[in-house]
């Protein structure tokens, strides 16, 4: 403790202070003159000195005079040494080692380095375990899963107990990357813990792209992305590898093979298309793929990837509009009325503007058109409009404003090609213009009549759009088309999927853009129609073609009789929050409309705050936020006035569905960013520098100060009195004054 600079802590005002100094000097002036007329100066001092020492120590006692004292304090630090105990932690990848093993070398090192700083061990792999005696969390026997996420989410609940000062977080960062709505407020910090790809030799099934939901009765198309690592020679053994997909029984006890393929993996990596049979009953399939293990592999925990589909009961309410009935439109509308989960309703202009509506559901509402909508609200029981051609005169302002309204609130439109398409019937001064995914013209050119070769576009392929439409264009190569519009370049964010090949040049055929919250498709033909004609493969491509393509444009979104619901996401892992958009179907008066969403899960019941959303019709939006991992349940409930109109749930499953080490290497770029958003870095087990430097932050010294009266200091004051006092009494006995 040093001091530093002396204050007068006195709650007495100047001017009354200057007159207490001015009144005891004057007293002691008088004390003085008295002393001085009685005693010789030899005496005079001795009795005078007394008293004025004693009016000092009084006048100290007024003003109250402290010392500022600066301390310096080094603070105790208790941190939790977090180890990851899952299955891939037993991989041996560096020193002859496991990475549980170098992890918990790490934590012991960590601890010799800071010995001021106290470390309590803890393990985690699906949840935090405070105990390290026993992290026996398995998902099933022989396996013990990561889930980072519900981790990070039980660290934050650590936090709420104030027992730590910090985590360090040891793990080889789990299978799936995630995104939490907030990071844990107590300071933690990442330790990485294994190797990238390719250190090895190891075959990997990197990913399979499937969808997360798919319809009752309709195959299921995915893409298994293979890749292997290692030398020269060990890829040569990787000619012929079984892949199987296999799904799980029943009763859980086994699997069983519903697909096979053989691949060759000696250029290192393949992408193999595998079709998922349809089922007509509705719930979950766990399925899997399998690839052949091979000796002189880093592990067998990448060779399997474990997934999910929800098999729904969904119908997607298409309105087909037409005021010329040709062949194209003809031949699309007989092959999505037998298509499953489509209920289909046209309306075709018969003469002047009478028009027969069509529909395969009587209780649907489309059934009562007479003629095109002229409002949005009255789009809305529709998911997707097909559009045929005809001439921009022939739509009413209100009509084009109705379409432009329901693609901007998320609705879907496909417009037709043929002679009175695009900039030949005249849309480039309409509004409907901003929706097509050319740059359409007034002058646009006569369509080319003539045989010309239509191939994929590479975003079919290479984003996965419209799911297995490749295989079935490749099965049926080659096709033509014989006519092709010519609208004009493609918008700034347009994507060509089929071209055709004219005057040696790529010209795009069938293109799709988003607009606001929808998704437009446009077809610069009128002649697709004659795949139907043109054999099997062909048949099939085309029939792929808009039933997968139908469903691209509708995406996930569910819709019930009165209410349209869909999430932000498809899946979702602890920590995240979910975005639930609601609109209401069909004309209804707003005010009387009430909405509510109830999440349950286990016990615990809870209702999802919902804001109205500014629109033509009633829409709502709301968040929830998902703490736990498991199966959440969502009720959906509308009432109209007292009316309840329509409820049902739906299930989410939160979590990751990866099977433990199917993503074996260590993914930095997800961990850095996960790190960052705390304000970290994470740190490699190979340059463990920054670790301790990270901790030390939290061990700064703080300077504390504090202020100490000098009368209460250490009882010197009423010393000093006593002594002074004393002193006097002495002074006078021997003086002969008492």
């Amino acid at each position: 403790m040093i001091p530093t600079r002396l204050i007068w802590q006195s709650n007495t005002s100047l001017f009354h202070g200057g007159f207490l100094i001015l009144a005891v000097a004057v007293w002691l002036y008088v004390i003085y003159r008295r002393l001085k007329d009685r005693h010789p100066d030899h005496r005079l001092w001795f009795l005078f000195l007394p008293k004025a020492l004693v009016a000092f120590l009084l006048l100290l006692l007024f003003f109250d005079p402290a010392w500022i004292i600066t301390r310096q304090i080094t603070p105790e630090l208790r941190f939790l040494t977090v180890i990851d105990d899952s299955t891939s932690m037993e991989v041996v990848d560096r020193d002859g080692l496991s990475r549980h093993a170098r992890a918990k070398r790490i934590a012991e090192q960590l601890e010799r380095q800071r010995p001021d700083i106290t470390f309590d061990r803890a393990a985690f792999n699906n949840r935090l375990v405070l105990s390290t005696e026993n992290t026996s969390n398995q998902d099933e026997p022989g396996y013990r899963k990561t889930d980072l996420a519900q981790v990070l989410m039980d660290i934050e609940n650590l936090s709420a107990i104030g027992r730590y000062d910090g985590v360090v977080l040891l793990t080889d960062g789990g299978d799936e990357r995630f995104d939490p709505f907030r990071m844990p407020s107590i300071p933690h910090y990442i330790a990485a813990v294994g190797n990238n790809a390719g250190t090895y030799r190891d075959i990997a099934i990197h990913a399979v792209d499937v969808p997360v939901r798919a319809e009752a009765g309709t195959d299921i198309e995915c893409m298994v992305a293979l890749r292997g690592y290692g030398d020269a020679d060990f890829l040569r053994r990787l000619a012929r590898l079984r892949l199987e997909l296999q799904e799980r029984t029943e009763n859980e006890t086994s699997w069983v093979t519903i697909g096979q393929e053989i691949v060759d993996l000696r250029e290192g990596m393949a992408d193999v298309p595998m079709t998922i049979p349809g089922l007509d009953q509705v719930g979950e399939r766990e399925l899997r793929v399998r690839i052949d293990t091979v000796d002189g592999e880093l592990t067998h925990l990448n060779n399997e990837r474990r997934f999910a589909v929800t098999v729904e009961e969904r119908h997607w309410h298409i309105l087909l509009y037409a005021r010329r009935l040709g062949r194209s439109i003809s031949e699309l509308r007989r092959m999505l009325a037998a298509e499953p989960g489509i209920t289909l309703t046209s309306l075709i202009r018969l003469r002047d503007e009478h028009f027969v509506g069509q529909t395969a559901d009587p209780m649907e509402p489309s059934e009562r058109l007479e003629s095109f909508p002229d409002s949005v609200t009255r789009l809305q029981p529709f998911r997707i409009l097909i559009l045929g051609a005809f001439p921009a005169d022939e739509w009413s302002a209100i009509q084009m404003q109705a379409v432009i309204d329901f693609v901007a609130d998320g609705g879907s439109v496909i417009f037709m090609g043929g002679k009175d398409a695009f900039g030949r019937g005249g849309y480039a001064d309409t509004p409907l213009q901003v929706l097509f995914p050319w740059v359409i013209r007034n002058d646009e050119p006569q369509p080319v009549i003539a045989p010309l070769e239509a191939g994929l576009a590479p975003a079919v392929a290479q984003q996965g759009m419209i799911s297995g439409w490749a295989e079935r264009m490749h099965d049926a190569h080659p096709l033509q088309i014989h006519s092709m519009n010519r609208p004009g370049r493609l918008r700034a964010g347009a994507v060509a999927l089929l071209n055709a090949i004219h005057e040696g040049e790529h010209v795009p055929v069938i293109a799709f853009q988003t607009y606001g919250r929808g998704r437009v498709m446009a077809v610069a033909t009128d002649t697709m129609w004659r795949w139907r004609m043109a054999g099997r493969e062909a048949r099939a491509a085309y029939d792929h073609f808009w039933s997968n393509g139908i469903r691209f444009l509708a995406g996930q979104k569910e819709d019930g009789r009165f209410l349209r619901m869909d999430f932000d996401r498809d899946t979702y892992h602890p920590g995240e929050r979910a975005e639930i958009r609601l609109q209401i179907l069909g004309d209804h008066p707003e005010d009387r409309i009430r909405v509510q969403i109830d999440k349950q899960f286990g016990t615990e019941l809870q209702t999802v705050a919902l804001t109205r959303r500014p629109g033509a019709s009633p829409a709502f939006s709301g968040h929830t936020l998902f703490t736990e991992r498991g199966e959440h349940t969502f009720t959906f409930t509308v009432w109209v006035g007292n009316d309840l109109v329509e409820t049902f749930t739906r299930q989410m499953w939160v979590g990751s569905r990866l099977n433990e080490g199917a993503n074996i290497y260590v993914d930095h770029a997800f961990l850095n960013t996960l790190a960052a958003r705390s304000g970290q870095s994470v740190t490699r087990e190979n340059d463990l520098a920054p670790l301790p430097e990270q901790i030390d932050t939290h061990r700064m010294r703080t300077t504390q100060r504090k202020s100490e009266p000098l009368v209460q200091y250490r009882g010197i004051y009423l010393l000093l009195i006593v002594i002074v006092l004393a002193g006097e009494w002495i002074m006078r006995r021997r003086l002969n004054l008492l």
